[in-house]
């Protein structure tokens, strides 16, 4: 019987947790699709559209409510989609070194072409795009 409750106990902490961490970008008033709990907004780049499909769909969906940026969840992870100009070039250009983090895929040891300064994370992204900004410059 007490196994039960238990049972029970942790299901219930499970489902506020999950519900709480769906909400994130509600909470915050900022734009998005409901997910879905296992997938997030990915639930159709599994059995029906491409993920570039999804991203030209969901930036469509979302473009006419004139927001800056929108929300959505990679899986579980709450992550934002820039779609003004303007915050894009700032976030590139002038806040560049903390937005340096990106969710794609980089191995430059055993796969060297996801090098690339779009992948690449923390202090060498950073040092990547200062070395070409000043490599660019020069007469």
């Amino acid at each position: 019987m007490v196994s039960i409750y238990f049972a029970l106990i942790a299901l219930l902490l499970i489902f506020h947790y999950l519900g709480r961490h769906f909400s994130y970008w509600q909470r915050r008033g900022i734009p998005c699709a409901p997910p879905n709990w296992i997938l997030g907004n990915f639930g159709d780049a599994v059995s029906r559209k491409s993920l570039c499909q999804l991203f030209r769909d969901y930036y469509e969906k979302y473009k006419q409510k004139g927001g800056p940026f929108v929300g959505f969840y990679c899986f579980a992870q709450p992550t934002v989609m820039v779609m003004d100009p303007e915050l894009i070039r700032r976030i590139l250009i002038t806040d560049f070194p903390k937005f340096n983090t990106h969710m794609m895929y980089c191995n430059e040891r055993d796969d060297p072409l996801t090098g690339q300064l779009f992948n690449l994370t923390g202090d060498r992204c950073v040092f990547l795009k200062y070395q070409r900004n000043w490599v660019s410059k020069k007469p």
